[in-house]
């Protein structure tokens, strides 16, 4: 039986939203040339997330020649009102989550090194 949907943002989709949120309209390129470094995504990926994300009502699209352009139809400080777009519910705290894990990467890797040269009597 297949997982059961949920209209929560993965960090993915989460991403992605935070891109459309700032950038506006973007096509898929413009997605994967606008993910920060070091957190890029395969255009194949991004389109794949965006899909999920339009099925959820996060975003809607149009036909600009051969490319969709996507757009956020759930505003960034609506995310957590219940928009009727099944928008998060913990909406902004989800956001600041995100980006606090992605800040504490860096000195979780340094901790594990400190703690790697204290279990081997480096320190």
């Amino acid at each position: 039986m297949p997982p059961k949907k949920s209209n929560t943002l993965t960090e993915a989709e989460l991403r992605l939203m935070k891109i459309l949120w700032r950038r506006g309209e973007s096509a898929v390129t413009d997605l994967v040339a606008a993910m920060p470094e070091g957190e890029s995504l395969a255009y194949n990926s991004v389109l794949t997330t965006i899909r999920i994300l339009e099925q959820k009502g996060y975003v809607e699209h149009r036909q600009e020649g051969r490319a969709f352009v996507y757009w956020p139809c759930v505003a960034e400080h609506e995310a957590g009102r219940g928009t009727g777009h099944d928008a998060h519910p913990a909406g902004g705290a989800v956001v600041a989550a995100v980006e606090l894990i992605g800040a504490r990467r860096v000195e979780t890797r340094r901790a594990a090194g400190i703690d790697e040269e204290v279990g081997h009597g480096v320190v």
